[in-house]
C-alpha cells in the first residue's frame, strides 16, 4: 500500500508537474515519474488532466525532498 494522499483536480488547465509545483513550492527531481508509477493509467489523461480526475499523490521520499539542483545563471 502507498501512503500518500488522494487528490482531486478541480480546474482546467492543470498538468500534473504543475500540480507537484503549486503543492510543495518546489522542484522535486524524479517526483513525477513515481506519482506516474504509483497511478497507473493517469498518462493517458494527456498532458492536461480532465477536471475531476483522482490519483494518489504518494508521499515525498528523503531523497527527493534534498536532492540538489543545479541552478544555471544567466548573467553573472
Amino acid at each position: 500500500m502507498i501512503s500518500g494522499e488522494v487528490m482531486t483536480i478541480r480546474g482546467d488547465g492543470i498538468t500534473l508537474d504543475r500540480f507537484i509545483m503549486r503543492r510543495f513550492r518546489k522542484y522535486l527531481p524524479g517526483y513525477l515519474e513515481r506519482v506516474l508509477d504509483v497511478n497507473p493509467g493517469l498518462a493517458g489523461c494527456g498532458g492536461v488532466l480532465p477536471v475531476g480526475t483522482k490519483f494518489i499523490l504518494p508521499t515525498p521520499l528523503e531523497e527527493e525532498t534534498t536532492a540538489a539542483i543545479l541552478v544555471i545563471k544567466l548573467w553573472d
